[in-house]
């Protein structure tokens, strides 16, 4: 059903006087089954087939209000700049996820086992340094897939990007006399969208507030 159906059914099968209001914006229609009991919250989001897992979104706290939408925040023109706002910055990029080649295969109940021929390797163009993995499609296919098969398992693999953090410690402008008329277009919050701005790391970037300390 509707995950507004599953929010609907929340304080009705709730065993306990439930003194929360929930409310829902995703309009995402899945196959939802709770088979045993578990806390609301657990319900909503950290276990396997929550809510959160199973339609998706995020939810927002507010009291004792549950608000649960697509995604929490604003995109804001809020800049977050070295020499303005920055009181430290941590930038780590981390390629451990990325390869240069790729040996794909397939192999059957049996011991079977498919490659690509002749050397078995997808190699990534332009690749700088030598990182090959094994990759094992088996799961992907019932049958025996063809070399184009693991020809495109291989290459999507290989599009993978670095991961990189930005983590941002910035001075709050909006607590400050000069920027008082314009506390509100200054002001963060949760989930909201950010500019980091480094230009002596070369770092231009858009940035959700993932975290907040009060």
């Amino acid at each position: 059903g509707s995950c507004t159906l599953a929010f609907a059914s929340i304080i009705p099968k709730s065993i306990n006087n439930n003194p929360f209001t929930f409310m829902t914006t995703v309009s995402k229609t899945a196959e939802f089954e709770l088979a045993y009991p578990v806390s609301v919250r657990s319900l909503l989001g950290g276990m396997d087939n929550s809510i959160i897992d199973t339609f998706g979104g995020e939810i927002e706290w507010d009291n004792f209000t549950v608000k649960h939408t697509e995604r929490r925040g604003r995109e804001t023109s809020i800049e977050l700049r070295y020499g303005k706002n920055v009181t430290d910055i941590n930038y780590d990029l981390d390629s451990g996820n990325t390869y240069s080649a790729v040996v794909p295969y397939w192999r059957s109940n049996d011991g079977s086992l498919i490659s690509l021929p002749p050397d078995k390797v997808v190699t990534r163009q332009g690749a700088t340094s030598e990182k090959t993995v094994t990759l094992d499609v088996s799961r992907n296919y019932d049958e025996i897939p063809v070399d184009e098969d693991l020809l495109a398992e291989a290459q999507k693999a290989l599009v993978v990007s670095p991961d990189l953090t930005i983590k941002v410690n910035f001075f709050e402008l909006w607590n400050t006399e000069e920027y008082e008329k314009y506390s509100q277009l200054q002001r963060t919050y949760l989930g909201d969208t950010v500019s980091v701005i480094y230009t002596e790391f070369g770092i231009t970037d858009s940035q959700r507030v993932v975290k907040t300390v009060y």
